[in-house]
């Protein structure tokens, strides 16, 4: 979502004390102050965020109203799977007597209440929030023209008036214990509730019923990646040096140099069947897709896939390549080409 963002304007809200938040999240990096939703007045005076508090992968909630940082809260979570969906989900209620039942933090359905050893501050009873007032914008993905998301959403959910908590908006699987989607939450959204499912054509439609249209800035990219749907991308960190750039939400590898390095995928299957494609962007002939041993890894990927002890390679050129021994193969692919690959883990 680099340099693209969703925008609406509030309406008259239900109640500006009490709202949800819920989202599904891919993070492509982590950035400072990377925002996943922004709200303020224009002055800077009023705004409350959701967002990256650092390069740590610590979430953020901050509100301030009339030159006053009322709210600021840093939970020590870490976000730093970039192969993983996070499903995030705030809740707030400034009427609850107890300071800490005023805002709730839910990472993956498990609340979170172990804070960050700095400053944090629930906000006063009773306190009103610019993300849900009346004329103030509201913006997904971006703080302005700055602090872009740099990753993928799905199932953005905003409830006006209610504090729900996470199992709204997921459940654990009976048979898998990992954390899923519900995609039709059974909640009441409220006048400025909004459900931005970002898995159709359209990801500025509200599925809510309310009609709470979003516009958009910068190209929104549609992609089949979502909550239910975990593609397989590119690790950030268990990559070649510097000169390996991976861009596109981490699914695009470009290496600037004339060294050889290698990227990998973050998911490592173990046991049976699996298939995957890729599709060659530049036009150097040194490119080469294939599969590798994880336990090769040695933290630089400096080196060329199939020069490491079972790793296997099928080049641009034509050849195939294994553990360092190389020869003429098949036909070479060409730019735009895409390669299959089959393996059969259970078999060898």
């Amino acid at each position: 979502m680099a340099s693209t963002k969703l925008l609406r304007s509030q309406g008259t809200p239900t109640n500006n004390k009490i709202f949800t938040v819920s989202c599904w999240f891919k993070a492509a990096q982590v950035a400072n102050e990377m925002k996943l939703i922004y709200s303020d007045d224009n002055t800077t005076n009023n705004y409350t965020y959701i967002h990256f508090s650092d390069t740590s992968g610590r979430i953020r909630f901050q509100n301030r109203n009339s030159s006053s940082n009322n709210t600021e809260l840093i939970w020590q979570n870490f976000i730093r799977d970039f192969s993983a969906w996070y499903h995030l989900v705030i809740a707030v209620d400034s009427t609850q007597a107890t300071a800490s039942d005023r805002v709730k933090f839910y990472l993956n359905g498990v609340q979170q209440t172990t804070l960050d050893s700095g400053a944090n501050t629930f906000p006063p009873q009773n306190q009103s929030f610019t993300l849900n007032s009346s004329g103030y914008d509201v913006e997904i993905g971006a703080e302005n023209s700055s602090a872009y998301f740099e990753g993928l959403m799905s199932y953005f959910a905003f409830v006006d008036g209610t504090a729900y908590d996470a199992s709204y908006f997921g459940e654990t699987d009976s048979s898998s214990g990992i954390w899923k989607i519900k995609t039709a939450p059974s909640v009441t959204y409220g006048n400025n509730g909004f459900y931005l499912k970002m898995d159709t054509a359209s990801p500025t439609t509200d599925s809510s019923g309310n009609n709470n249209t979003f516009s958009s800035t910068g190209t929104p990219t549609l992609t089949q990646d979502n909550a239910s749907n975990n593609f397989a991308v590119f690790n950030p960190i268990a990559n070649g040096g510097t000169n390996l750039t991976i861009t596109n939400c981490n699914t695009t590898v470009y290496d600037s140099d004339s060294t050889w390095r290698s990227g990998f995928g973050g998911l490592a299957p173990s046991s049976g069947k699996w298939y995957f494609e890729a599709k060659r962007v530049g036009s150097s002939s040194n490119a080469w897709v294939g599969i590798m041993d994880s336990s090769q890894l040695d933290g630089t990927g400096t080196y060329k896939l199939t020069a490491k002890s079972r790793g296997y390679g099928y080049s641009a050129s034509g050849e195939k390549g294994n553990s360092g021994s190389e020869s003429a193969w098949g036909n070479a692919y060409a730019q735009n080409d895409i390669v299959g690959v089959a393996m059969d883990l259970d078999n060898q």
